[in-house]
């Protein structure tokens, strides 16, 4: 019989942590990390003492890391990393082992779901990996209940690896605590107050691994849960509310605000109805352009929302198609009317180098956001993250240029200015790598004209 594997139940420090990224301007804005801190309000709620360490407005050199390790001493480090930032985790992980031996090494985020066991074969410093959301499996851990019975995890044995069954997702979003921004320096992130809503999208963009982390459904907080926490923040935070460079103060982060129309008409009757119209200007990072009706904007606007990005991918419908994107031109351009009559300013994101596309449907992307009077235009390289159906399309219909995971940001993130250092992920016969870049270029000088 084998010696099951759990964290002694004495253990209570935990260390909650994003690495410094090697390229620093890979982030041109920084945003509260919502998901550590989640997961630590939840740990702090059950009496564990949590820390989180967000290398990326708190750089900290190796030496200070390991001073830091060797002060606080924590019993658990847990990292996160987008697929970009992992290469870097590796020398993080690697040295919270060196210092401190005994100390669980867990690792969690989007890449990490996505490449489990394969992250794990690939980090001999990691002990454990988590898979989706980390709030219940990490609770259980600093618990200590028995590894094997832990769903959501990956973790070594005897060293062989085991990969758990998958955790449910939670259902219930309002019985959560707030993120623990407390433990944050809030003062040095451009959006200091963010918020999740909902958790998730229903939709099939090829080029969107959403479905495979969050369980390719929407579960929303209920309206008063939501507005509850905007009231705290007014009340506990209201001195550190900053304007984005967009003029929002709070931004609602959802990959998709507005799946449920008379839900986010009762977000803003709330908001009206509790007069924090009065206290903050609102911005939205996520809505469908086709789920958008003139009672919504309105009711937006007298919430003081002042701006929605919207994701457009492209200004060819083949693309659209192609991308799975189950919208309309047509319908881009009507949410974007109905924004614009509301008096709220509007941007929209596009994607370079799409299935099927060339230089020539590139640019009428562009024309399309000329067509549109955007207020803002985002644009970036298409990357096929891994097990993606666009990775996949990628393989089998393009080239790879790249096979490190710091190249898929999909913006010029080691210079800027250098524009032979920055390359696109793959390429196709149809659309080279030198005419992806053309576009993106032209895109950079568009968007610089706004």
């Amino acid at each position: 019989m084998r010696k099951k594997r759990k964290l002694n139940q004495s253990k209570k420090r935990i260390l909650l942590l994003i690495n410094k990224p090697d390229y620093p301007k890979m982030l041109e804005q920084k945003v509260v990390p919502l998901g550590l801190a989640y997961i630590a309000g939840v740990l702090k709620e059950k009496g564990f003492q949590v820390k989180i360490l967000d290398m990326t407005v708190e750089p900290l050199t190796e030496e200070d890391f390991q001073e830091f390790l060797k002060k606080f001493k924590p019993d658990i480090v847990g990292f996160t990393a987008m697929t970009p930032f992992y290469p870097g985790v590796k020398r993080w992980i690697a040295l919270v082992k060196k210092v401190l031996p005994s100390t669980l090494t867990i690792l969690g985020g989007a890449h990490t779901t996505l490449m489990k066991e394969k992250v794990l074969k690939e980090n001999p410093a990691l002990d454990m990996v988590v898979c989706g959301e980390g709030e219940e499996t990490m609770l259980e851990i600093a618990r200590g209940k028995d590894f094997d019975s832990i769903l959501g995890i990956v973790f070594r044995i005897h060293k062989k690896i085991q990969t758990n069954p998958p955790r449910p997702f939670i259902k219930n979003l309002d019985s959560f605590p707030y993120p623990a921004r407390d433990l944050l320096k809030l003062e040095r992130y451009d959006l200091p107050l963010s918020i999740l809503t909902s958790r998730g999208c229903p939709y099939r963009c090829i080029f969107c691994a959403s479905s495979k982390i969050w369980g390719g459904f929407w579960r929303a907080r209920s309206p008063e849960n939501v507005v509850d926490e905007i009231d705290y923040l007014y009340k506990r935070f209201f001195n550190l509310r900053k304007k984005s460079v967009h003029g929002a103060e709070i931004a609602i982060l959802d990959d998709v605000f507005n799946l449920n129309l008379n839900r986010a008409k009762k977000i803003c009757d709330e908001i009206i109805k509790r007069k924090l119209n009065k206290k903050f200007v609102f911005g939205f990072w996520g809505m469908r352009a086709d789920l958008i009706d003139k009672e919504l904007v309105t009711k937006l606007r007298e919430a003081n929302c002042q701006q929605i990005w919207l994701g457009i991918e492209s200004g060819e419908q083949q693309i659209l198609d192609n991308l799975n994107k189950n919208l309309t031109l047509n319908q881009i351009r009507r949410g974007v009317r109905l924004i614009k009559e509301a008096g709220i300013k509007v941007g929209g994101n596009f994607m370079i180098g799409n299935p099927g596309e060339n230089l020539s449907m590139a640019r009428k992307s562009i024309k399309f956001a000329k067509e549109l009077n955007l207020d803002w235009i985002g644009y970036n390289l298409i990357t096929p993250f891994p097990t993606t159906k666009l990775d996949k399309w990628a393989k089998s219909h393009g080239r790879f240029l790249t096979k490190n995971w710091e190249d898929y940001a999909g913006f010029p993130y080691k210079d800027y200015e250098d524009k032979d250092s920055f390359y696109p992920v793959f390429e196709t016969d149809d659309f080279s790598k030198e005419k992806r870049m053309k576009a993106f270029w032209e895109f950079e000088k568009l968007a610089h004209q706004r």
